[in-house]
């Protein structure tokens, strides 16, 4: 995401991390409620479907969190102006502080 996203694509690299979180997010809850609140005398789960219903929330839960730190990654940049290469070659050299970027205009 360093070099790759201009900023010209950042506003909509954005809004695709944004729409790509709900939907993760919209999964989980459905996935959950889906599973654990059902009630009806129809939720006899094989074991084909509880394997499946795993595979799905381990999916989701990684897809969730990865976007979630994708998305903390990009509001910072923007917020320090600092990309994520020049953040961990100041880290490295300890000049963290020494900063003279500008935060990324909206």
């Amino acid at each position: 995401m360093n070099n790759c996203i201009g900023a010209g694509n950042l506003k909509h690299f954005l809004l695709f991390l944004i729409y790509t979180w709900i939907c993760s997010a919209t999964s989980l809850i459905l996935l959950g409620w889906n599973y654990f609140f059902c009630d009806d005398e129809q939720c006899i789960f094989n074991s084909i479907l509880v394997e499946l219903v795993r595979v799905m929330t381990v999916l989701s839960v990684g897809s969730f969190l990865f976007t979630s730190s994708m998305i903390m990654n990009v509001c910072y940049g923007l917020m320090t102006g600092i990309g994520t290469i020049d953040r961990l070659k100041k880290k490295a050299l300890n000049t963290m502080r020494d900063s003279d970027e500008e935060p990324i205009p909206l």
